[in-house]
């Protein structure tokens, strides 16, 4: 085999295994949709087109229904007062406060964030989207945080923000622990969801 075509070879072999590699990050990563803190507010990761993510599960939708009931009925100490509204087997809508769920630092001083928001689910066989609303983080000095610094010279900016205005990262752990904490919820579901189905 003459020298060229060897070196041909090895370059398609290459482009091939480049191929596989990139198409099985792809399927990789569409499998394993999460939040995270934009300017706009908490989005898809893959998408931030979108304010919800969409969890494959090898499930009815009459059982993620009825599985996620019972999951706000067990972590709730009220839960038919969080539910807000739902559609059996099709759709459900709870509200959830959690205080603490990670600390903001300015200079020295760390303030615990409370957070309020709404979970919406929908449910599909197969698949189970989770959007978050009205997502509200309070610090414990009552000072809300923004995704973005807001505030102008004259009245002062606000401290407790992840965003600067020109769209910078000002504040990376904390727009990480906001990431976590929502995730970290996101996962609790899911798991809880995985689990009763071997039951």
């Amino acid at each position: 085999m003459e020298i060229s075509q060897i070196r041909k070879n090895k370059v398609i072999a290459r482009a091939m295994l480049y191929a596989v590699v990139f198409f099985s990050a792809k399927v990789a990563h569409t499998q394993d949709e999460y939040f995270v803190v934009t300017p706009k507010g908490i989005r898809n990761g893959t998408d931030t087109s979108r304010s919800y993510i969409i969890l494959p599960i090898d499930s009815s939708a009459t059982y993620l229904y009825s599985t996620s009931v019972k999951y706000i009925q067990e972590t709730f100490k009220n839960p038919d007062q969080v539910i807000k509204a739902r559609i059996e087997n099709e759709y459900l809508r709870y509200e959830a406060y959690e205080k603490n769920i990670m600390q903001f630092q300015i200079k020295k001083q760390t303030y615990p964030i409370n957070a309020s928001y709404t979970v919406e689910m929908r449910f599909k066989d197969g698949k189970l989207m989770i959007g978050l609303l009205d997502v509200k983080l309070v610090a414990s000095n009552d000072v809300p945080v923004y995704w973005v610094k807001t505030g102008n010279t004259m009245r002062g900016w606000s401290r407790q923000h992840i965003y600067d205005t020109d769209g910078s990262i000002e504040h990376m752990n904390e727009k990480n622990g906001i990431e976590d904490y929502f995730n970290g919820e996101v996962k609790k579901i899911k798991d809880y969801l995985l689990t009763k189905e071997k039951w």
